[in-house]
C-alpha cells in the first residue's frame, strides 16, 4: 500500500534507487557474464598464444566500451555516434596521466602545467580519466537530453566531429594529426578483465536501478513517462554521463593497447564498429553488448586475416567493413532486437523456466477488478475538500478557441464526469490540467497549489495522474515494470516487486506481472494504465475515455473498480467517456462541454433532462421534439 501523498510543501522521502533485493538480483544476473569472462581470461593466460591473447585483450576492451555505449543508447533508445569521441578523450587523457614526465618531455615537449608533471598509477589514472571525461560530457549531454531521439542521433554525430577537430587542433596536447606515442603498455589481460567486469556490473546495476527503469520507460513512450512523473531529460543526462565515463576508461585501455594513435583512429571506422557490436548483440541489454563485442571482434580478426593473408583471394582491404555490414543486415533481418533480444541472459533463463513450469498448469482465476483480496485502506487527506479547482481556463489553436473560460471543481472521493460532443474540448481540458498543453488564461489549483504552466512530470508529482485516450504503455517492459517505473518516480515509492504487485492486485493483473505489457488483451491494457497512474499515489485521477473499446462485461468491471478506488483511497476522479450509460451510472456529478464552454453542471438526473445538453447532442429540432413528446 502506498502512503498518503504529502502536503505540497512537506519534505518528500527519497526513492530508494536500488533496493537490496534488486541489487542482489542484478549482481546475480551479472555473474552470467562475469564468470565466462573470467574463465576465458584464465584460458587465455594458460593456453592461448601471443596472437590469440591480443585478440582476447581487444575483445575485453571492446566489451568495456560497448557496454558503456549501451548504458546510454540501449536504455535511452538513441543511437550515439558521439561516444567514440569520449573513447578518444579517454585515450589521450589516460595516456598523458599514465606516461612518466620523461616520456612526456620527449613526445609532448610543449605540454605544460599539471599534465606535464602528473604520473598516476594505472587504477588512479583510469578513475581520474573516467571522472574528467564524465564531467566534460555534462555540457553536450544537457543539449542531447533535450532533443528528440531522431534529432539526438544527429547531435551526437556533430559532437564526434567537434571532438575530432578539437583533438586535431590541440597540437601541444595531442600532437594534432601526428602520431601520439609513449603510452606505457598497461593494457594487460588482467587489467582489461577487471575493467570489463567493473563495466558490466555497473551497467547492469544501473539498468535495474530506479534511474535505468525510468529511462527505459521514457524510451518506450516519453509522453507517458512524463505523465508517470518521470523527468525524461534528467534521466537521459544521467545515463549519458555514466556511459561517457565508462567509454573513457575503455578508451584509455584502447590507447595503451594500440600504443600509437591519432584522432583519425577514433573517428568513423571505430564508430561503425562500436555500433555494429551493439546492434548485432542487442542494444537494449548488457548481455547483448558483451555478445556483440565477441561476435564482431572475432569476425573482424577473421576477415582482417583473410583480406591481407596468403590465399586464392586477391587483397581486399575493405573486406572487414563489408563483412560487418553484412552481419548487421543478416542479424537484424532475423532478429530485429539483436542476438540477445531485449532480455539479459538470466532473464532468458528465468523466462524459459517460467514457460516450462506453466506447461499443463491451469492459470488461477483472477479476482474481478475492484475486488482485491486485501482491500486498501483509504488514506486520510488533509486540506480542503475541493482537491482541484479549474477557473477561467482558456486555450486556442491557430485562432480556434478550444477552451473558453472553463470552470471545473473536483472533490476528494468524487467521480466527476466530463461529456460533450466531439471537438468540445474534453481532451484539451485534461491536457491542460496535466501540463501537456499550456493554457493561455486561467488557474489550475490542486489543494491550493497552482499548477498552470507546470511540466507534466511536476504536475504528476504534485498529485495529478492520468491515462490516455489512446493507450500509452511502456510496451516492451513487463506489466510489473510499468508500475515500478511510476512508483520509482514518486518520492515515497520503492522499486521492489511487492510495491508494484500491491497495485496490480487492485486491477487483477498480479498473475500477469511478468508478461510484456504489449502482449496483454485490450481490456487488461486499460487496467494496467490505471494501475500505473495509481502508482504515483495521486490526489486526482484523470481518465480519458477508459471504456473506449471495452465490451459490456469489461465496462461493468471498470465501473466497479473505479468505485472501489474512490471509496478506499479517497482520490478524486475526473473521467471523460462517450459511453453515456456508463457515465450516468458511475459519476456523482457531470459537467457538459460544448464548443469549449461549460453548458451544464449537475447530477446525472439533472444532466439527463437539461435542454442545453439535449440541444448539444441532438440538435435544436430533435431536442424540441423530444421535449414535446415528454410533455404529452
Amino acid at each position: 500500500m502506498l502512503r498518503p501523498s504529502p502536503e505540497p510543501d512537506a519534505p518528500v522521502r527519497r526513492t530508494r534507487v536500488l533496493p537490496a533485493s534488486v541489487a542482489l538480483r542484478s549482481l546475480a544476473g551479472a555473474l552470467w557474464l562475469v564468470v565466462p569472462l573470467i574463465a576465458l581470461a584464465l584460458l587465455a593466460l594458460a593456453v592461448f598464444g601471443p596472437t590469440d591473447q591480443r585478440t582476447f585483450v581487444t575483445f575485453l576492451i571492446n566489451v568495456t566500451i560497448v557496454v558503456g555505449l549501451g548504458a546510454f543508447a540501449g536504455n535511452a533508445g538513441v543511437l550515439s555516434f558521439g561516444h567514440a569521441g569520449f573513447v578518444a578523450l579517454g585515450a589521450y587523457l589516460g595516456g598523458i596521466l599514465a606516461m612518466t614526465p620523461a616520456q612526456k618531455a620527449l613526445a609532448l615537449p610543449d605540454l605544460l602545467g599539471v599534465l606535464a608533471n602528473a604520473h598516476l598509477a594505472t587504477p588512479l589514472a583510469l578513475l581520474v580519466t573516467a571522472l574528467v571525461v564524465g564531467a566534460i560530457a555534462l555540457l553536450p549531454g544537457v543539449v542531447v537530453a533535450r532533443m528528440t531521439p531522431s534529432a539526438a542521433v544527429l547531435g551526437t554525430f556533430a559532437l564526434l566531429v567537434i571532438v575530432n577537430d578539437v583533438l586535431t587542433g590541440a597540437r601541444s596536447i595531442t600532437r594534432g594529426n601526428q602520431t601520439f606515442f609513449g603510452v606505457p603498455p598497461l593494457a594487460t589481460i588482467m587489467t582489461c578483465l577487471l575493467v570489463a567486469i567493473a563495466a558490466v556490473v555497473v551497467a547492469r546495476l544501473y539498468r535495474d536501478s530506479a534511474f535505468g527503469l525510468r529511462l527505459r520507460a521514457a524510451r518506450e513512450d516519453p509522453l507517458a513517462a512524463s505523465a508517470a512523473g518521470i523527468a525524461v531529460g534528467r534521466q537521459r543526462l544521467i545515463a549519458w554521463v555514466l556511459s561517457a565515463a565508462i567509454c573513457a576508461a575503455g578508451g584509455m585501455l584502447l590507447g595503451a593497447y594500440i600504443g600509437a594513435f591519432s584522432p583519425k583512429t577514433f573517428y568513423l571506422t571505430l564508430t561503425f564498429q562500436l555500433l555494429a557490436m551493439l546492434l548485432v548483440g542487442g542494444w537494449t541489454t548488457v548481455s547483448g553488448a558483451v555478445v556483440g563485442a565477441a561476435v564482431i571482434t572475432l569476425l573482424t580478426t577473421f576477415l582482417g586475416d583473410l583480406a591481407t593473408g596468403p590465399g586464392p583471394l586477391p587483397e581486399f582491404l575493405s573486406l572487414t567493413e563489408v563483412g560487418i555490414s553484412v552481419s548487421i543486415l543478416i542479424v537484424l533481418y532475423f532478429r530485429r532486437d539483436g542476438l540477445m533480444g531485449r532480455l539479459e541472459v538470466d532473464e532468458h533463463v528465468a523466462a524459459w523456466r517460467r514457460r516450462r513450469a506453466e506447461r499443463g498448469t491451469a492459470a488461477p482465476a483472477a479476482p474481478a477488478p475492484g475486488e482485491s483480496p486485501a482491500p486498501l485502506v483509504a488514506p486520510e487527506r488533509p486540506g480542503a475538500s475541493a482537491e482541484l479547482v479549474v477557473a477561467g481556463l482558456a486555450k486556442s489553436f491557430d485562432g480556434l478557441h478550444v477552451l473558453r473560460g472553463v470552470d471545473v471543481t473536483v472533490r476528494s472521493g468524487e467521480i466527476l464526469g466530463v461529456i460533450g460532443p466531439n471537438g468540445s474540448g474534453k481532451t484539451t481540458l485534461v491536457n491542460a490540467i496535466t501540463g501537456v498543453v499550456r493554457p493561455e488564461h486561467g488557474s489550475i489549483a490542486l489543494a491550493g497549489r497552482e499548477l498552470a504552466g507546470s511540466a507534466p512530470c511536476d504536475v504528476t508529482r504534485a498529485g495529478v495522474a492520468r491515462t490516455f485516450q489512446n493507450i500509452r504503455l511502456f510496451a516492451t517492459l513487463t506489466v510489473r515494470q510499468n508500475v515500478q517505473a511510476a512508483v520509482s518516480a514518486h518520492g515515497g515509492g520503492t522499486l521492489t516487486p511487492a510495491a508494484a504487485d500491491a497495485l496490480l492486485r487492485v486491477v487483477a493483473l498480479d498473475d500477469l506481472a511478468e508478461r510484456e505489457s504489449r502482449s496483454l488483451p485490450y481490456g487488461a491494457q486499460r487496467r494496467l494504465e490505471i494501475a500505473r497512474a495509481l502508482a504515483t499515489d495521486p490526489r486526482l485521477l484523470l481518465l480519458d475515455e477508459p471504456a473506449a473499446g471495452l465490451n459490456d462485461v469489461e465496462s461493468e468491471r471498470l465501473l466497479r473498480m473505479l468505485r472501489t478506488i474512490t471509496a478506499e483511497r479517497g482520490v478524486g476522479v475526473l473521467i471523460i467517456d462517450h459511453d453515456l450509460g456508463l457515465m450516468m451510472r458511475l459519476c456523482h456529478r457531470i459537467v457538459v462541454l460544448d464548443q469549449g464552454a461549460v453548458i451544464a453542471d449537475g447530477s446525472p438526473d439533472e444532466i439527463r433532462s437539461n435542454p442545453e445538453v439535449l440541444r448539444a447532442y441532438m440538435g435544436a429540432k430533435s431536442a424540441q421534439a423530444l421535449n414535446e413528446r415528454r410533455a404529452v
